[in-house]
């Protein structure tokens, strides 16, 4: 089973860039696409509900 997703690399003033520690892997922050969602638009929605 595939499941498609979309993410994107986030980066702060500092240059720190935004990893989450997932099912025992790093991984960069991204979600499962919604009905009629672009990739772009989920990679947009997925981001900014990381950051702080």
């Amino acid at each position: 089973m595939i499941n498609k997703a979309a993410g994107g690399l986030i980066m702060n003033e500092f240059g720190e860039t935004l990893f989450i520690f997932r099912r025992g892997f790093w991984d960069m922050p991204k979600g499962k696409f919604e009905k009629g969602e672009t990739k772009k638009q989920t990679a947009l929605r997925k981001s900014m509900k990381k950051q702080v």
